[in-house]
């Protein structure tokens, strides 16, 4: 449910693409009345760089395994992500079935820590899901055969015709941004639409 934040005309969007090796995540800042959408970071988490520097991850990863030290990694990511950027909702991709049951597994363990970490940030915040083909066609990158690649020139053709509504306006530049970050975008932006939809009826 879109509930809009009471006493603000602007609504935060935090939004990711869960993996266990890398999570994407974007920040958005919708404008309820102009309905002006900007993109103010773009990053990607790489549970690795922690794990190697921080005892405490090794330790993790020597008792319990990689894959938790790696989702113990990601959980402080976003936890300090979330603190940072206060955002009003969140945005992830759902985990999608494909050949590889175990990668499945992997990313729906994903999509549950940062719904806990959602929660211990603040538990009125939602986390809404969004599929991949919502993404992917909210982009015009829905195409039979359609790549990573063609996510990115599908969100930079979105932001080029929108007239100044869709801004990108983060730190690293939209074409140096990896396709974890491209496809959190693609989340985010898919959200937004729904936002507006929902402003706009």
């Amino acid at each position: 449910m879109l509930i809009v934040p009471d006493s603000d005309d602007r609504l935060r969007i935090v939004s990711f693409d869960p993996g266990t090796d890398t999570l994407g995540s974007s920040v958005l800042e919708l404008n309820v009345r102009t309905l002006q959408l900007t993109v103010l970071d773009a990053q990607t988490f790489v549970s690795r760089r922690p794990i190697r520097y921080r005892p405490g991850y090794q330790r993790i990863e020597e008792i319990y395994g990689d894959r938790l030290a790696r989702l113990s990694s990601h959980r402080q990511a976003v936890m300090g992500h979330l603190h940072r950027w206060q955002p009003h909702v969140v945005a992830c991709e759902s985990p999608f079935m494909g050949m590889r049951a175990q990668a499945f597994e992997a990313l729906i363990e994903c999509v549950n820590v940062i719904r806990w970490a959602v929660h211990d940030f603040d538990p009125t915040v939602p986390v809404e899901m969004i599929t991949p083909p919502q993404a992917k066609k909210t982009v015009g990158a829905s195409f039979k055969g359609s790549d990573k690649n063609d996510v990115r020139l599908g969100i930079q053709s979105l932001f080029e015709k929108s007239n100044g509504q869709l801004v990108y306006r983060a730190y690293q530049p939209f074409d140096q941004i990896d396709e974890h970050s491209i496809d959190a975008i693609a989340v985010g932006v898919c959200h937004y639409q729904q936002w507006v939809e929902f402003l706009t009826h």
